[in-house]
C-alpha cells in the first residue's frame, strides 16, 4: 500500500515542531550554556591556560587566589584552577558515560520483560525489585573493597546499579504500545519478536528513554562525587571534582575558602544544567507526543 503524503508530511513536522519548542524553552538554553561553558572549561581550558596540575609550588602552600593562581594553591602548592579544570573531566566522562551505558541496559531490559509479559516480566521486575532495594552507595563501597577504583570501572558499577529506573518506565510505556495495532499486526505477519521490539517499539520510547537519561547523568555526576568524597573515587593524584572537595574539608574552619566553593560550584552548576536541559526536553517532547499518531 502506497504511503499518505499527508502522513509523511505530518510525520516531517513533527521533529521540526519539537525542535522549534525546545529552542524557545528558556531551560534548555540556560541548561545548554551552563554544560557547553563546563566542557570548554574541563576539555579546552587546560591547553589554553598550560599550568600543570602536579607541579608543586612549595613557596606558595595555601595561597589565596591571586595574579598568579587565579584560585590559589592548596596544602601542597598545587594551581587550584589547573585541577579544577582536569577534575572536571573525570568527573564529566564518567558522569554522561555512566549514563549512557544505563540507558542501553535499562532501555533493553524493560523492552524485553514488558513486551514477553508473563512469568518473565514477573521474573525480570522482581530482579529489578531486589537491585532497587538496596542502597546503590552501599554496593560500590564493597565492590570498592576489593578492586581498585578507574574511570572505566566507576562507569560500569554505577551502571549497574542506576539501570533499574530505565527499565521500569519503558517496561510500563511497552505494556502500552504492545497493544496498538501495528504491533499486532506485526507480530500476526510473522515478524520476528526482536525485530518488533526495535523497529516498532523501541523508536516511540525515544522520549522517554532521552529525557530519563538526561536526569540520570546529574545523578551519576553526584554519585561519583559522593564516592570521591569518601575517599572511594580515583586515586590520587588525578583530580576530580568530588576528591577536591573532600580534601577542603578539614581547611573549612581556617577560612581558605578557594578549596572549597570552586569544586562545589562546578558540581552545582553541572547537575542544574543536565536538569534543566531535561525539563525543557521532557516538556518539548509531552508536545511532540501530543501529535496524533
Amino acid at each position: 500500500m502506497a504511503a499518505d503524503p499527508g502522513e509523511t508530511r505530518s510525520e516531517r513536522a513533527r521533529p521540526s515542531r519539537f525542535w522549534r519548542k525546545l529552542q524557545r524553552h528558556p531551560l534548555a538554553w540556560a541548561g545548554a550554556i551552563g554544560l557547553v561553558g563546563l566542557f570548554a572549561f574541563s576539555f579546552i581550558g587546560p591547553h589554553i591556560y598550560g599550568a600543570s596540575v602536579d607541579a608543586t609550588h612549595l613557596g606558595a602552600v595555601l595561597r589565596p587566589p591571586g595574579q598568579a593562581f587565579p584560585l590559589g594553591t592548596n596544602n601542597i602548592g598545587r594551581n587550584e584552577l589547573a585541577r579544577l579544570m582536569v577534575g572536571g573531566q573525570v568527573s564529566l566522562e564518567v558522569g554522561f558515560a555512566a549514563a549512557l551505558a544505563s540507558m542501553v541496559i535499562g532501555a533493553a531490559y524493560g523492552i524485553v520483560a514488558g513486551y514477553k509479559g508473563g512469568w518473565t516480566d514477573a521474573v525480570l521486575m522482581r530482579i529489578v525489585d531486589g537491585v532497587q532495594s538496596i542502597p546503590p552507595i552501599f554496593v560500590l563501597i564493597f565492590i570498592d573493597s576489593f578492586v581498585r577504583p578507574s574511570a572505566g570501572l566507576l562507569i560500569v558499577l554505577i551502571a549497574l546499579v542506576s539501570w533499574t529506573s530505565v527499565s521500569r518506565l519503558v517496561r510500563a510505556e511497552t505494556l502500552a504500545i504492545k497493544e496498538q495495532t501495528y504491533v499486532e499486526a506485526a507480530a500476526a505477519q510473522g515478524v520476528s519478536s526482536p525485530r518488533i521490539m526495535i523497529r516498532h517499539i523501541f523508536p516511540n520510547l525515544i522520549a522517554t528513554v532521552l529525557v530519563t537519561t538526561t536526569f540520570m547523568v546529574g545523578n551519576a555526576i553526584i554519585l561519583v562525587a559522593a564516592l570521591s568524597f569518601l575517599g572511594l573515587g580515583l586515586p590520587p593524584p588525578a583530580p576530580n571534582w568530588g576528591t577536591m572537595l573532600a580534601n577542603s574539608m578539614s581547611y573549612v574552619t581556617q577560612n581558605d575558602w578557594w578549596l572549597v566553593y570552586p569544586a562545589g560550584f562546578a558540581i552545582l552548576i553541572a547537575v542544574i544544567s543536565v536538569n534543566f536541559v531535561g525539563d525543557a526536553l521532557r516538556d518539548s517532547f509531552e508536545m511532540r507526543m501530543d501529535q496524533p499518531l
